[in-house]
C-alpha cells in the first residue's frame, strides 16, 4: 500500500472533525455549549442516565479526572446533578437535568443536519456499508485504546 498523506485516514478524520466541529460551535454556541458537553449529555441522556462517573468516563475513553472536570462544568450550567453512591463515599452517579433533556430536544435536529450534508450524494446502501466500516474502525480502535495501543 502505497503511504500517500492526502489518503491518510487520520487526516481525513481530522478534517471531518475540524469543520464538524466548526459547525457544532455555530448551532451549539447560542446555547453556551460545546460539542464536548453535548457528547457527555448525549452519552448521558442516550446510553446511561444514572451511570457512575468512572462509568462515564469509560464509556467516552476519557480518564476519570477529565471527566470530573467536565462533569463539574455541567453542573454549574445545571444540565447534570452528581448523586453519592449509597455505600461508596467515593462514587457518584450522574444524573440529567430536565434543563438539559430540553436542550438537547432543541439542538438535535440541527446537529443530524449535519449528518445529511456529509451523506449527500450516498446510496442507502452506501450508507449501510460505511456505518458498518466505521462501526468496525471504532471497535478496532476502542481494543487497541484498552490494550494500551500494544498489539
Amino acid at each position: 500500500m502505497v503511504h500517500d498523506p492526502e489518503l491518510s485516514l487520520g487526516r481525513m478524520i481530522y478534517v471531518l472533525n475540524l469543520i464538524a466541529s466548526k459547525y457544532a460551535r455555530q448551532v451549539l454556541g447560542p446555547h453556551g455549549i460545546s460539542k464536548e458537553h453535548l457528547f457527555y449529555l448525549g452519552t448521558l441522556i442516550t446510553h446511561g442516565d444514572g451511570i457512575t462517573q468512572d462509568e462515564l468516563a469509560r464509556r467516552l475513553y476519557v480518564d476519570k479526572s477529565s471527566a470530573a472536570r467536565m462533569l463539574v462544568v455541567l453542573e454549574q450550567k445545571g444540565l447534570i446533578q452528581r448523586k453519592p453512591v449509597p455505600g461508596n463515599v467515593r462514587a457518584n452517579t450522574v444524573l440529567v437535568t430536565p434543563k438539559a433533556r430540553k436542550l438537547w430536544d432543541s439542538v438535535l435536529s440541527k446537529l443530524w443536519r449535519w449528518q445529511d450534508i456529509l451523506l449527500a450524494g450516498f446510496s442507502e446502501q452506501e450508507v449501510g456499508t460505511m456505518i458498518s466500516l466505521l462501526n468496525r474502525m471504532e471497535t478496532n480502535a476502542a481494543e487497541a485504546w484498552e490494550r494500551g495501543f500494544v498489539s
